[in-house]
């Protein structure tokens, strides 16, 4: 069983706990600043329409490929509409990081069930590169989940 969906969007990456320290107290208080929230709400809506009926119980391999959007100096001119100069960069190597984008996907798979704890995802790929124009290929990444047979242990 493999599972794709598609998530179009500007993708977001995990953000970092924050952590401040209230007047008059001893100890730290932490939060999630939450701004990758909308992001997330993305991905849960496209992944719930093909989650698996169960959650899955074994080890799991998932392929991540963030297609992110190109600034406008990566064009013939700065109108997005006119292509892309041939010395434009493929990859995409700035803010968000690729761990903290996959973070925030994983973490959306897991509040809705995908699995019964993200520790089962053994094996995972993620990319990050730019799209090819705005008008040709949206922002956004494409997830594929395969749980992976393992063989009768004796």
């Amino acid at each position: 069983m493999q599972i794709r969906f598609t998530v179009d969007g500007k993708p977001k990456g995990q953000p970092r706990v924050r952590a401040y320290n209230p007047k008059h107290s001893k100890h730290a208080k932490v939060y999630d600043p939450g701004t990758a929230n909308d992001w997330k709400s993305l991905v849960a809506l496209a992944a719930k329409k093909v989650a698996p009926k169960k959650p899955i119980t074994g080890p799991v391999f998932v392929d991540m490929l963030f297609s992110m959007p190109r600034p406008g100096n990566h064009h013939v001119s700065c109108d997005k509409s006119r292509p892309v100069k041939k010395t434009a960069p493929h990859y995409h190597v700035s803010k968000p990081d690729v761990d903290n984008l996959a973070k925030a996907v994983l973490d959306v798979l897991s509040d809705i069930g995908y699995w019964t704890d993200d520790q089962l995802v053994s094996v995972l790929k993620v990319a990050k590169i730019y799209t090819q124009s705005e008008y040709q290929e949206k922002p956004g990444v494409s997830v594929q989940v395969w749980p992976m047979n393992q063989p009768s242990v004796c």
